[in-house]
């Protein structure tokens, strides 16, 4: 696994990544039932697969799709075509400095990602995968400042990806967003299962 982690910006925001092998070696997506304490993005690169999860709610990948799974749900994927290729990434929000004032990067980007409960199919995500396909080409290579590059091309992937995820609408099924305490013990919660 590869890990790519974002330094400080001018804002509070930090993205710690975790991408699976498949960034660097084909992976099938065959798993067993478990879950995270972090967000996982899977992308379906060839093929179909699905994920199901504790609910037996399933989900159908098919190429240029990606599901964004919240921390701490069980799931499952398994292969739907013989051809089956996924890339998976892992990834938390970390706060860096507290701002006072209007809303932080961070604060906005947690609210986004707290309102998703289960899992959420993005599907037309060409663009995505594509910046996918080449982070995982950049970090195969042996080309002079692959890392800085490859983490360039995961910034704007984060950008693309919220934005999306933002506009989708897709909210907590009480349409109620947590409250700031919640948020915080959340973040705890998830520090400590990440530990």
């Amino acid at each position: 696994m590869a890990r790519l982690q974002r330094g400080k910006n001018p804002d509070d925001l930090q993205i710690n990544t975790v991408l699976d092998r498949g960034f660097v070696s084909d992976f099938e997506a065959d798993s067993d039932m478990h879950f995270h304490s972090f967000y996982e993005l899977l992308v379906c690169i060839e093929g179909e697969y699905t994920v199901e999860v504790d609910t037996a709610e399933k989900i159908t990948l098919s190429e240029n799709t990606l599901c964004l799974i919240p921390p701490r749900l069980y799931h499952i994927t398994s292969t739907a075509s013989k051809d089956c290729k996924k890339i998976g990434l892992r990834f938390t929000l970390s706060k860096i400095v507290k701002k006072s004032g209007s809303k932080s990067t961070h604060e906005l980007l947690s609210g986004i990602l707290n309102s998703y409960s289960k899992p959420f199919l993005l599907t037309d995500c060409a663009r995505l995968c594509e910046l996918i396909m080449q982070i995982r080409t950049e970090l195969a290579s042996n080309l002079i400042a692959k890392d800085e590059y490859s983490k360039a091309l995961l910034t704007e992937f984060f950008v693309v990806l919220f934005r999306l995820l933002g506009a989708s609408g897709e909210r907590k099924s009480n349409g109620a967003p947590n409250s700031d305490h919640e948020n915080e013990q959340e973040i705890r919660r998830l520090g400590i299962d990440e530990f």
